[in-house]
């Protein structure tokens, strides 16, 4: 950044200041590393207030490690964590893991296992209250451990606070809906196929709060060549419950890139359904006009 640049910058009032700093953390932790490096006062302005907006990704074993080490050398990070996706395969990447969502107590949307749920909601045992402060919970896998999650001391408490889920795969017949009185945003993978829907639909008719159910399928075009949706275009899915939106995950499509753009001001998982679900709406109506 030219050296006048940065001098009027800096001169701009704190809050003002802070607002700018923040918008452009929040798009990736990889702006927030650059923002550290600009000067020393900008350096102080982002290093704890501009982290409660950054998405932090650890998924491998040097992440890990580098951020558990951060923890120790600077304890107050832990406190301005806000989002975070962490996974990692192994002891000594569990290990790190646990110690992590152990340390950062103030995650309000977190990405994580079933494992790694389990072992937080497993931890403080005698805390009248969840070790986490997470209401948006995504589970990276391809099947949930729900019998091991409410077992806990708080994994019926954490599921309790919980209002949005998205569920990589898909919903088991495990999973515990009553536990679930808050939820008002669920999403899970499914193949869009009327006979499973109608299924899920009735799995999910004690959760009352539940305004946004998001069908996320790779399976959208295979279902069209075998028939599965022949019969039923997209359309006429939907009219099987005003809640329900069906989401084509196109190639280019990522569970963390979906994840970072929601928690950073982008485009969400929920907004592209929506989306989706007026153009599908709208694309039946036209159709049903023109064969009238």
């Amino acid at each position: 950044m030219a050296r006048h640049r940065l001098q009027r910058l800096q001169r701009l009032p704190v809050e003002l200041l802070l607002e700018i700093l923040s918008f452009a953390a929040a798009r990736s932790a990889g702006n927030y590393r650059t923002l550290l490096l600009v000067s020393k006062k900008i350096e102080g302005l982002v290093k704890l207030h501009c982290l409660q907006v950054v998405p932090v990704v650890l998924d491998d074993c040097q992440r890990l490690r580098s951020f558990h080490h951060l923890l120790q050398t600077c304890p107050q990070v832990a406190n301005h964590v806000r989002y975070l996706w962490i996974v990692g395969e192994g002891h000594t990447c569990w290990h790190l893991i646990d110690a992590i969502l152990a340390s950062c107590t103030r995650i309000v949307s977190l990405a994580c296992t079933s494992r790694s749920l389990t072992a937080l909601c497993s931890s403080s045992p005698s805390s009248p209250t969840p070790p986490t402060a997470c209401t948006d919970l995504t589970l990276i896998e391809s099947w949930h451990a729900w019998d091991d999650i409410i077992q806990t001391p708080h994994g019926p408490k954490l599921c309790a606070q919980l209002t949005r889920l998205r569920l990589q795969e898909g919903l088991t017949p495990q999973f515990p809906r009553h536990l679930f009185p808050r939820l008002t945003h669920l999403a899970f993978a499914s193949r869009p196929i009327r006979d499973y829907l109608a299924r899920h639909l009735e799995t999910l008719k004690p959760l009352r709060r539940l305004r946004h159910i998001v069908v996320t399928t790779l399976w959208w075009r295979d279902g069209l060549g075998h028939g599965g949706l022949s019969q039923f275009p997209g359309g006429e899915l939907l009219e099987m419950d005003e809640r329900l939106e069906v989401l084509d995950c196109k190639n280019g499509w990522t569970e963390l890139g979906a994840w970072r753009d929601g928690v950073g001001g982008g485009w969400s998982l929920w907004d592209r359904a929506r989306l989706e679900r007026r153009s599908m709406v709208v694309f039946q109506g036209a159709f049903k006009a023109l064969v009238r």
